[in-house]
């Protein structure tokens, strides 16, 4: 039975929730760039938003599922904590997913991959469907996102894929949001 009382851990949880929030927000804004009738205009900007997305919406699963397994109940102690674990993940997607498990079974994720070389730097998403065949969902690195060919890991090879990255990030939205109200229910 979740407490009622407001405590540390309900004060951060706000916090958690509007994190979760802009995540959810930069899908959104991904979504609507997507039905321009230019979107070949605004590719970099879908890129930039799927890849601010993907990662925010799991840091926020991973954010509370250590405000519920902490035995602190300090929210000073709390935050470090969760920062700790969260900006030593980087904006590395692969990492990210490692922390991820049942994201990754629900989503049927086989293996989340860092690619790179001299052109682009991206994550590849090996999906297993329903009919057993793999599929690949491409998202961009944040570096290469943001600076494109000045990144240190440059990203000059745009693809449009966004009608398999959204059917993907909608999935992933969904259960991100099943796991994070199993978990928001224990608080």
């Amino acid at each position: 039975m979740p407490n009622k009382k407001i405590n540390d851990k309900k004060l951060l949880l706000v916090d958690i929730n509007y994190f979760k929030l802009i995540g959810e927000k930069f899908l959104e804004s991904a979504e609507l760039l997507s039905k321009q009738n230019n979107f070949q205009n605004h590719i970099y900007s879908f890129n930039l938003l799927i890849s601010q997305a993907i990662e925010i919406l799991g840091k926020s699963v991973i954010a509370i599922k250590i405000l519920v397994e902490s035995n602190e109940s300090k929210e000073e102690i709390l935050k470090n904590k969760i920062n700790k674990k969260l900006i030593s993940l980087n904006h590395k997607l692969d990492e990210i997913f490692k922390e991820l498990p049942k994201i990754k079974s629900q989503l049927n994720i086989v293996k989340v991959e860092l690619f790179e070389n001299q052109f682009l730097k991206e994550y590849r998403f090996e999906i297993n469907n329903t009919d057993n065949k793999k599929s690949l969902v491409i998202i961009k690195d944040l570096e290469g996102a943001r600076y494109g060919s000045l990144a240190s890991s440059k990203d000059v090879l745009v693809i449009n894929n966004s009608n398999d990255v959204l059917q993907f990030m909608n999935k992933y939205k969904e259960e991100v949001n099943r796991l994070y109200e199993k978990y928001k229910a224990k608080i």
